[in-house]
């Protein structure tokens, strides 16, 4: 019988319809009950931070409250949501939902559920006449029933209704509460949303973009904390700080809109006074009964480095011993001298560098120590340059850092302007290209500052300005004393004559190495190497470097001619290397004259080594050489005689003692004839001249 059927199929589908609409009943009830309960939770909390706690809710209570309100969501899901989104409705509860929906029921259709939950699982009730056709009248009763009933009339909406009134009036309360109160609850909502964040408790007056906030600063440092305030601002706004050593507690710190800035900023310079951060503190931003929340400062000791020690390495020809000089960062020395300097930081140090004049182009690297990082070293030659240039060392000019070798570079100066010698002498290093003279600096004078940053990276702050000095090796300096001198500014000297000559040479600081002799005739320099100082002289004064020199000028032994004329001085040469430095007298003009007649010898003659006639020694038969013979045209010499020409006989010259002449001797200048020599034709004795012995 097919009637008993079509039954069935419509009384499961109205289960299954009251199935769905207790399961979306069930979920929109837990939804309302679930935000009413937020609501509640969140009001009371916004109630406590605001009026309660006057600093708002601690940081522990507010994780409590998170911690809370998350362990009660999680609960209230699992018991209510997991259920419904996993598990489906039982039919038995759909069908009891419908019979309480329409009392006419009166168990029906649950006695007609179970009735066919039995006949599924008992055959001899299937076979029964009687229980079948008592199973169809309950079937037909049912399905009759059901059929009158809509699916979304079978549950009881009213809880909903009530939870949703109630959901919405704290809504309304709420939003009442937002407009009409000076703190803001949803600031509170957030604070328990966000426990660990920083979020400042509601207040009358909102802080806002407050920095710095928490930091870390060295110690000397000053920082600006500044903040945007809103709301209603009607009382001063303070910065209080409390340090961690207890010597400062909520010193309050007036704050202003500075000039420019936007209304509602706030900035103070902080702390106050010149001398920065000592130790760590905490602060906040109070205006009346609204304040901030504690932001903090933490202190840590900025990096310093100094001068431990200055090693001077002088060049070996001043004589100075090695001198260390410790604490004292100020360079002082001659030209050519090696500085190792050493630099101690109060924190290891990551690397270090000296800056010349502030000049970033201009720095040297030094050496960080592997075994002690707060010691770092480098070496400086110092230098005199001849030219505008700064020559230091570059980074690749120090060693690895896994060495404790220093890093080295040679410190040169810009020229500038300083006096030369001292008056009557000129340095020969000053006399330009074009003859003129050019300045000579004495001492240049620098600075330079030591760079340095902790293993961070973070710089020194602040750096002491050292000097530099360098000092010029000094040249010497030469002058006349009582020097010769004619009224026409040109000494006359007879051929075979001479002019003494008085000198004192002195070297200013260091001490002389030689003095000589210069003539120039023509552009062309005649020099005679020979040294007119017993030695090198080395002293630590002029006093001590001192020399008076004497000697004379004789023209033969510089090649001098009748009719010539030059100029003559002397140059004096200091003890530097490898470049010494030379100094040069006035220069003196003379020109050589005829010889001076008579028998009277010119000053200096016969002071002479070897001007003494040879004991013993006669002329040759037939020789009649007269006192200061010259040659005359005619002359023819004799066998293997080569007069040289131009050779003149020297007024009083004498046979030097052992002389004897050999057969091809050539005759030198002064030279007396030899055996054989026979005067020419022609020859006339000059005035003056007087016969000879033999």
């Amino acid at each position: 019988m097919e009637f008993p059927m079509d039954h069935e199929v419509t009384l499961d589908g109205r289960i299954t319809e009251a199935k769905s609409e207790v399961k979306r009943y069930d979920i929109n009830l837990a939804l309302a009950v679930l935000g009413t309960g937020l609501l509640i939770f969140f009001f009371a909390v916004a109630l406590l931070d605001a009026w309660v706690f006057q600093d708002g809710i601690p940081s522990w209570m507010r994780f409590l409250f998170w911690i809370g309100g998350l362990l009660g969501v999680a609960g209230f899901l699992w018991k209510r949501f997991v259920p419904l989104l996993f598990a489906s409705i039982n039919p038995v509860y759909a069908a009891l939902t419908i019979e309480k929906a329409e009392p006419s029921f009166k168990n029906t259709l649950i006695n007609w559920m179970l009735l066919r939950r039995e006949r599924a699982t008992n055959a001899a009730l299937r076979s029964d006449k009687i229980a079948e056709r008592m199973f169809d009248g309950i079937t037909l009763s049912a399905a009759s029933t059901v059929a009158r009933i809509r699916a979304a009339d079978v549950i009881d909406r009213r809880p909903l209704v009530r939870w949703r009134y109630a959901l919405t009036g704290l809504c309304c309360v709420l939003v009442f509460y937002a407009l009409i109160s000076p703190k803001n609850p949803f600031t509170s909502f957030s604070r328990v949303l966000f426990p660990f964040a920083r979020i400042d408790p509601p207040q009358r007056v909102r802080f806002s973009n407050i920095t710095p906030g928490d930091c870390v600063v060295f110690q000397g440092d000053r920082v600006t904390v500044g903040a945007d305030l809103s709301g209603r601002i009607t009382e001063p706004v303070l910065l209080y700080f409390s340090t961690d050593d207890g010597r400062i507690r909520r010193e309050a710190v007036p704050m202003f809109t500075p000039e420019g800035a936007a209304s509602g900023r706030y900035e103070v310079v902080f702390p106050p006074g010149k001398q920065g951060f000592e130790s760590a503190l905490t602060y906040y931003l109070a205006s009346g009964d609204s304040r901030s929340e504690t932001r903090r400062i933490d202190v840590r000791p900025a990096i310093t480095v100094d001068v431990v020690s200055l090693a001077y390495t002088y060049p070996e020809y001043t004589g100075l011993p090695e001198n260390i000089v410790a604490y004292s960062g100020n360079i002082r020395a001659v030209e050519g001298t090696e500085v190792y300097i050493t630099v101690e930081s109060n924190i290891p140090m990551r690397r270090a560098e000296l800056l010349y004049d502030n000049d970033p182009k201009q720095r040297q690297n030094l050496l960080v120590s592997a075994t002690d990082p707060t010691k770092a070293s480098g070496l400086i030659r110092l230098s005199m340059p001849s030219t505008n240039s700064m020559k230091t060392g570059s980074p690749g000019d120090a060693s690895s850092p896994s060495s404790d070798t220093p890093g080295k570079a040679t410190v040169s100066v810009p020229e500038t302007e300083a006096t030369s010698g001292e008056e009557g002498s000129l340095a020969e290093t000053d006399r330009t290209e074009d003859g003129g003279l050019e300045k000579r600096p004495e001492r240049i004078e620098r600075t330079y500052t030591i760079r340095c940053s902790d293993e961070e990276g973070n710089p020194n702050r602040y750096s002491s300005v050292y000097r530099l000095e360098i000092l010029a090796d000094r040249p010497p300096c030469i002058r006349w004393i009582d020097a010769p001198v004619a009224e026409t500014g040109q000494i006359e000297i007879p051929i075979n004559g001479s002019i003494p000559l008085h000198l004192e040479a002195e070297d200013p600081d260091f001490g002389l190495r030689r003095v000589e002799l210069k003539v120039q005739n023509d552009g062309r320099i005649q020099e005679r190497r020979t040294d007119l100082l017993k030695g090198p002289t080395f002293g630590p004064s002029p006093l001590v470097a001192l020399q008076d020199i004497r000697t004379a000028f004789e023209p033969r032994k510089f090649g001098q001619a009748i009719g010539q004329t030059g100029e003559l001085w002397a140059v004096a040469t200091d003890t530097k290397l490898p470049d010494p430095n030379k100094a040069e007298s006035v220069r003196l003009k003379f020109r050589i004259t005829q010889p001076q007649q008579g028998d009277q010898a010119q000053q200096g003659d016969q002071a002479q080594q070897g001007d003494q006639a040879q004991q013993g020694d006669q002329p040759q038969q037939g020789d009649q050489p007269q006192q200061g013979d010259q040659p005359q045209q005619g002359d023819q010499p004799q066998q293997g005689d080569q007069p040289q020409q131009g050779d003149q006989s020297q007024q009083g010259d004498q046979a030097q003692q052992g002389d004897r002449p050999q057969q091809g001797d050539q005759p030198q200048q002064g030279d007396q004839p030899q055996q054989g020599d026979q005067p020419q034709q022609g020859d006339q004795a000059q005035q003056g001249d007087q016969p000879q012995q033999g």
